[in-house]
């Protein structure tokens, strides 16, 4: 079932659950998508590390981690973690050669397809208002800003988190967008 459900083909991308063998790509694939916001003045986020090893393997155990292959390697990944009745968006990034191909609203929908099969009511994430490839390419997906006050208190408290951290020194906005459960 793993598989069968689980792996989409885009027009340039095959997006499928992450396993343990791509963990060292997926850390390689975030230094490079990170090392973009240097050059928008933001050498704090191109320097931050990436995911965590143990982290990634734990969220692979729970199908809560995707890859997107193209050009017969990986180029993109996502995170989504559950909290109250959503599930939350935790991380997309693509290699920057691959960018504004679609990957990352493919990846994005897997991990809204996830959000359906759990039974969220929406798919929420937290992003750099002003960034053009953060908060204007969510909206082109449907997402819309709401409000941190308004979400349930583990979203509350992953929010409080993100502003205990250097991120809060740029404008942050929470979104989310509303997820249809479908028959699985």
């Amino acid at each position: 079932m793993r598989d069968a459900l689980k792996v989409s083909n885009h027009a340039r991308a095959r997006i499928r659950l992450a396993s343990p063998d791509d963990v060292t790509t997926i850390q390689a694939i975030e230094v490079a998508a990170g090392a973009r916001f240097a050059s928008i003045g933001m050498p704090e986020i191109a320097a931050d590390p990436p995911p965590d090893g143990r982290l990634l393997r734990r969220l692979m155990k729970l199908n809560q981690a995707w890859v997107a292959e193209a050009d017969q390697r990986l180029v993109g990944y996502a995170i989504g973690i559950q909290a109250d009745e959503s599930a939350h968006l935790d991380q997309v990034s693509v290699e920057p050669q691959f960018s504004r191909r679609g990957i990352g609203t493919a990846l994005v929908n897997a991990c809204s397809d996830w959000a359906g099969e759990i039974g969220a009511i929406q798919l929420s994430l937290f992003t750099f208002a002003d960034v053009p490839w953060n908060a204007p390419a969510y909206r082109s997906m449907g997402f819309s800003e709401v409000l941190p006050a308004d979400f349930g208190p583990e979203l509350k408290l992953l929010w409080q988190r993100e502003l205990e951290t250097d991120l809060h020194s740029w404008h942050r906005v929470a979104m989310s967008r509303p997820v249809s459960p479908r028959d699985y």
